[in-house]
């Protein structure tokens, strides 16, 4: 049997941190400053909660399954032609490109 948790993400933008709560995941409260922050905790956090207070402890054969949903994502604007590990941008006849 195939078991689905979901984790809901929103930025608070007073505190500048993204906040994580599961309704199918007792105990699950996660704040971190970044997103990269945000899924290293969920990785450490996920499997140990779901261990403790649902029991479930193997997952060999990928009956289990996180889904993390961001919901509200900060507001910024890229610079162009700016590079970062993550994506890039560039203007091409008046169209903005990105790659990942």
């Amino acid at each position: 049997m195939k078991l689905n948790f979901s984790i809901d993400v929103i930025f608070d933008s007073d505190v500048k941190v993204f906040v994580g709560t599961s309704e199918d995941i007792p105990g699950l409260t996660i704040e971190e400053n970044s997103i990269h922050e945000f899924l290293e905790t969920a990785m450490d956090l996920v499997p140990y909660l779901l261990a403790k207070n649902l029991k479930i402890t193997d997952n060999k054969d990928g009956d289990v399954s996180v889904s993390i949903t961001l919901k509200e994502l900060p507001r910024t604007e890229p610079k162009m032609n700016q590079v970062n590990p993550v994506y890039s941008l560039h203007e091409e006849a008046g169209q903005i490109y990105s790659m990942a």
